[in-house]
């Protein structure tokens, strides 16, 4: 999940807690905050247009073998799984880690390989294999 630490001061500083303190301080603040959120929100837009213009175009279901591990890296549009572990080494899909579930699916991203579960594009379909996956997540977390 993406965060922000916003520091926008220091109380141990008499000039800039009295700043902070006075309702014109704190509104100057907010609307910098959303000034500047709201320009970074406009050329990340811009930037990624081009990928939200063209319609998601749902592929037909495959059939997957039951030991089936897949490189999910090249998949377009929004994607909804459980994320079940983030490592270093690419583990076989027969690994005892993830105790007979599959399709397991992976993607590389920055030199760590992340393994996910119950990969669909339909959200409802998501939540439905949430719930048939939590015996699986307790005995795993």
């Amino acid at each position: 999940m993406p965060s922000v630490l916003i520091e926008l001061g220091f109380i141990s500083n008499s000039k800039e807690l009295n700043y902070m303190e006075k309702e014109t301080g704190r509104t100057q603040l907010a609307e910098s905050i959303l000034k500047a959120f709201s320009e970074y929100k406009l050329r990340f837009d811009e930037r990624n247009s081009s990928n939200q213009q063209q319609p998601v175009v749902a592929e037909e279901p495959k059939i997957i073998q039951a030991d089936s591990l897949i490189d999910v890296s090249a998949l377009k549009g929004k994607w909804y799984g459980i994320q079940i572990m983030a490592i270093k080494n690419k583990l076989d899909a027969n690994d005892p880690y993830f105790k007979g579930q599959s399709p397991v699916c992976f993607l590389i991203e920055n030199g760590m390989y992340k393994y996910f579960l119950g990969l669909t594009q339909d959200y409802n379909e998501f939540l439905k294999r949430t719930v048939k996956l939590s015996q699986f997540l307790r005995i795993v977390f």
